[in-house]
């Protein structure tokens, strides 16, 4: 996707001519439409090797990946040996003529992942791993979003996008008919009606666009590990 091409489209989809709003204006109004996507359908990132977290001992906090919006999942599995050989355990004491035991399984696995798995948070801005390491060097990778590029941005799987940026730009030319409107010079006058027309449908717009977005987005609660998936509209 590319910034003139998409401008061309905008053009075509609100009728909004380069004399009535300017390819400079279009331009920041995409930005600020990437700002706004990339919080409901941000660009998801799994560390390479060199970006893990490399553990120091007694350290608890580390810094998050350039250019993270936020942090989605931290992989912190401080006894991962003593987790695996407790699942193990589990295993073969499943008895699978036993259906009626499988909640006790899953309860007991449970169990063993929240008292013997990690856990982390955001403070400050940094990654705070729980519980503290105890040994130097161990490797944690990370699932973080980052921000909206239009050439990361793809013509058919971010349409809900073109439409966006349409609102915004039928949203600014409604604010500049409404404040250029309403004045009087003789028998002329010029009225404020399709101004208030322009906002209301971008109004419609915009509110159709993000509770579609809202439905198939990846929600951060708190900037915390707590994540929910939503299903496509």
């Amino acid at each position: 996707m590319t910034e003139k091409g998409l401008i061309e489209e905008i053009r075509a989809l609100t009728g909004v001519a380069t004399s009535q709003l300017s390819d400079d204006d279009i331009s920041t109004l995409i930005g600020l439409a990437l700002d706004e996507y990339a919080t409901y359908n941000p660009k998801i990132n799994f560390t390479a090797e060199s970006g893990y977290i490399t553990t120091v001992e007694d350290q608890p906090n580390y810094s998050m990946p350039s250019g993270a919006l936020w942090i989605i999942e931290v992989f912190w599995t401080p006894y991962e040996s003593e987790v695996s050989d407790l699942i193990e355990q589990l295993v073969r004491e499943y008895d699978p003529a036993h259906p009626a035991d499988l909640s006790i399984y899953y309860h007991q696995l449970a169990t063993v992942r929240h008292y013997f798995g990690g856990h982390w948070k955001i403070l400050n801005d940094e990654i705070w791993l729980i519980p503290t390491p105890t040994e130097d060097d161990l490797k944690v990778p990370l699932l973080y979003a980052t921000a909206r590029t239009l050439d990361s941005m793809a013509d058919q799987a971010d349409f809900l996008f073109k439409r966006l940026v349409a609102a915004y730009v039928l949203q600014r030319r409604a604010t500049d008919l409404i404040q250029n409107t309403g004045w009087r010079a003789g028998a002329y006058q010029v009225s404020q009606s399709v101004g208030q027309a322009m906002a209301k449908k971008a109004e419609e717009e915009l509110r159709d666009v993000r509770q579609r977005l809202a439905q198939a987005y990846i929600g951060i609660s708190g900037r915390t590990s707590s994540v929910s998936f939503g299903g496509k509209a």
